[in-house]
């Protein structure tokens, strides 16, 4: 079966979660997926186990807004596949072949939470439920505030969550090399910093991190908090409240794709006490990698993570710095949540993921 699947995402200078959650899926599916041809659209270059692959075909393409609305509908109808698998909410028209969108998160049907409200992403995502044959959601969560915001599409809704990349896994090799790159970028030792993961964004909650984690007594506390992603939309807000005095917290900026497992296995403790998440990844590959997790107590996050994360209320900063002092140094609840968040990271396998996409191809080619 031929499959187009629009790339361009993957030609950012700094990935983060949308884009890795692509690229698992689509090594996901050369892995497990035998029967598939994949045609990848977009972007200039391919990452070499794609480019290289026997079952990839690359179409390039500028990328952007303006080459998805404009001119990816021309190269899918010229090429004739199957269908068109896009990695987020922007369906572009004239498309001859079904399309699969993926909808991350709806950050206007969160009250009060902060994200994307923008008219411009609230237009995609309608035109996106009108022109998409199936909207994939990562979680039960987001689909359930797209069955009410697009009650036409409520039969064309699909929950699908992301998968965890086998990289994470805490039998995965160590990489010494890359140990050695993140010392360089200042991160401490193993074992000695708690991690967040992600671009700086009011919606990660991390102003409310750094205030628990400055509110930690100084026994037992690891040398560092490590807000490890590109600037965002908090980013002066966070420096100005770094500025002030207080326990040590590094802002290493975006941290590239090869050194992330090596990173998260290094934590003491990954902490996600985003306010909105469309599902929770990265706490599920710390699970992987046998990292404990406190994550607030929201939607997406809860579906991913279940009872392995330890949860609280990601307003309460007092309860944000208790869970985490448990966490650090609580080695029968290290233990448990270690434990509980291997088991739950196994049940988002490539090979679940790829089976379930592969039966969605099936029902639309």
């Amino acid at each position: 079966m031929r499959i187009a699947l629009d790339v361009s995402i993957q030609s950012t200078s700094q990935p983060t979660g949308v884009e890795r959650a692509q690229a698992v899926l689509i090594d996901a599916l050369l892995a497990h997926a035998p029967a598939l041809e994949l045609h990848l659209m977009g972007g200039e270059q391919l990452p070499p186990r794609w480019a290289g692959h026997a079952r990839v075909v690359h179409h390039e393409g500028r990328g952007g807004a303006s080459w998805r609305y404009m001119q990816l509908a021309r190269q899918v109808n010229r090429l004739g596949p199957a269908l068109l698998h896009l990695p987020v909410a922007a369906a572009p028209a004239r498309v001859q072949v079904p399309m699969i969108a993926t909808l991350h998160e709806l950050p206007w049907a969160e009250p009060g939470a902060p994200g994307d409200r923008s008219l411009r992403h609230r237009v995609a995502t309608w035109l996106s439920a009108r022109r998409a044959a199936r909207l994939v959601c990562p979680s039960e969560r987001t689909a359930s505030q797209a069955r009410a915001l697009f009650p036409a599409c409520a039969e064309r809704l699909v929950v699908m969550p992301h998968a965890v990349d086998p990289r994470f896994s805490e039998d995965a090799p160590d990489d010494r090399a890359a140990r050695v790159e993140l010392a360089a970028r200042g991160i401490p030792d193993p074992g000695d910093y708690v991690l967040a993961l992600g671009r700086l964004r009011h919606k990660k909650n991390l102003a409310m991190l750094i205030a628990a984690w400055r509110a930690l007594p100084c026994e037992g506390r690891p040398a560092a908090l490590v807000l490890a992603g590109p600037d965002g939309d908090a980013s002066s807000a966070l420096r100005e409240q770094l500025a002030r005095p207080g326990a040590r917290v590094l802002c290493p900026g975006f941290v590239p794709d090869a050194l992330l497992p090596s990173l998260v296995r290094g934590a003491r403790v990954l902490a996600a006490p985003a306010l909105l998440e469309g599902f929770g990844l990265t706490p599920l590959e710390a699970m992987a990698a046998g990292v404990p997790v406190l994550a607030a107590r929201q939607g997406p996050v809860d579906e991913a993570v279940g009872e392995a994360a330890l949860r609280v209320d990601g307003g309460d900063p007092e309860a944000l710095s208790q869970a985490l002092d448990a966490l650090l140094n609580d080695g029968a609840l290290r233990a448990r949540q270690r434990a509980a968040g291997r088991l739950q990271a196994a049940r988002r396998s490539p090979a679940a993921l790829a089976r379930a996409t592969c039966a969605l191809y099936e029902q639309l080619a």
